[in-house]
C-alpha cells in the first residue's frame, strides 16, 4: 500500500448526529483522491461483555452505520458485537491498519471533528515530510483553537505540540515502537469494562512506573507518555484545519466546551504548503515542553 492512499479510519459509538458531520467533511476533502480511498468505520457495540452494562441504544448504533454508509458508500463497516470502549476499539483499528493492511501510516478520526477541506491533504503532506524522521510519531492539523485568524496568518508555517489525539496520522514505525509499553496497558484493560478501568489503580501505577504523572488514566494519556518516553513527539499545525464539535461526550460537558472556547474556533481557509522545518532546537523545545507537563521528575530534560 502506498502512503499517498493510506487508509482512513473513523471510530464510532452512539452519536449519529456527530458522525454525520465528520462523514460529510471527509466526503468533501479536496486533492486527496477521496473517492478512491479505503475508508473504514470501526463501530463499537452497545453492551459491555465484562460488566453486562448497556451503554447505547441499538437504534443509535444502527443509525451510525446507516448514516456513514449513506454519506460514504465506499466505506467498509467493521462492527463489534460487544461494547469494547475507546481503548480496545482503537487497538483493533490500529492492528487492522498496521498488521493486516501493512500501511506505512493510518489516518484516525473520532466522530467529533468538523474538517476543513484540506485536512487530509495537510496530514499527508506533513506525513511525507516526516516519513523518515523518527523523532515524530503523530501528526494532526486541528491547530490552536485559541488563535484568531490574524494570529494564525502571522504564524501559519508553525508546528506546535500535539495536545489532544484528534484527527491524527500515526506512523507504523512509531506504533511498533510503542508496542511493548502499550501491551502493558492493554493487558490491564482488555478484560474489563473500560469505563470501570481505574477501580484498582493499576493503570495509574503503571504510568508512574514509567516516570510520568498519572494525571488521568485514559488511553490518550497513556499513548502520550509512551510517546514521550521514547523521545518522540506528536506535532500539530498552529493553523486550525478543523473545529472540535464534541460539546457532549464521555469527557466533555457543554459548560466546559464553552469555557474552553471550542465554539469560537476560527478555521483557517487556505492551504499552507510550506510548513517550517523541525530543527533539532525546535524538536528539543517541543519535547521539553511536553515533558515538563508530564514527567514526575524533570531532571532528565534535554
Amino acid at each position: 500500500m502506498t502512503t499517498s492512499l493510506a487508509p482512513i479510519v473513523v471510530l464510532s459509538f452512539d452519536r449519529p448526529d456527530y458522525l454525520t458531520t465528520i462523514a460529510e467533511s471527509i466526503a468533501a476533502q479536496q486533492n486527496c483522491q477521496i473517492n478512491n480511498r479505503e475508508i473504514y468505520l470501526f463501530q463499537d457495540g452497545a453492551i459491555n461483555k465484562f460488566s453486562g452494562n448497556r451503554y447505547a441504544a441499538d437504534s443509535d448504533i444502527a443509525a451510525c452505520i446507516n448514516t456513514f454508509k449513506n454519506i460514504l458508500p465506499q466505506a467498509t463497516v467493521i462492527n463489534s458485537e460487544w461494547n469494547l470502549g475507546v481503548a480496545l476499539n482503537y487497538e483493533r483499528a490500529e492492528q487492522f491498519v498496521f498488521s493486516e493492511l501493512n500501511a506505512s501510516w493510518g489516518l484516525f478520526f473520532e466522530d467529533d471533528l468538523a474538517l476543513q477541506a484540506n485536512y487530509i491533504k495537510t496530514l499527508e503532506h506533513l506525513g511525507e515530510k516526516f516519513l523518515k524522521d523518527d523523532r515524530v510519531g503523530y501528526i494532526a492539523a486541528y491547530g490552536d483553537h485559541r488563535k484568531s485568524l490574524e494570529l494564525q496568518e502571522q504564524a501559519k508555517r508553525s508546528l506546535i505540540n500535539l495536545g489532544h489525539f484528534w484527527g491524527f496520522l500515526l506512523y507504523r514505525r512509531h506504533w511498533e515502537k510503542m508496542r511493548p509499553q502499550l501491551q502493558q496497558f492493554l493487558s490491564i484493560v482488555q478484560e474489563r469494562d473500560y469505563r470501570q478501568r481505574n477501580f484498582d489503580g493499576k493503570i495509574r501505577d503503571l504510568i508512574r512506573s514509567w516516570g510520568y504523572k498519572s494525571i488521568v488514566d485514559s488511553q490518550d494519556w497513556v499513548k502520550k507518555v509512551i510517546t514521550l518516553s521514547t523521545g518522540t513527539i506528536g506535532i500539530n499545525t498552529l493553523v486550525c484545519y478543523a473545529q472540535y464539535i464534541g460539546r457532549l461526550g464521555l469527557h466533555m460537558r457543554s459548560e466546559q466546551f464553552e469555557e474552553m472556547g471550542y465554539a469560537n474556533t476560527s478555521v483557517f481557509p487556505e492551504w499552507v504548503e510550506d510548513f517550517e522545518e523541525l530543527t533539532e532546537a525546535h524538536y528539543k523545545k517541543l519535547l521539553n515542553a511536553a515533558n515538563l507537563n508530564a514527567k514526575l521528575d524533570n531532571s532528565g530534560i534535554l
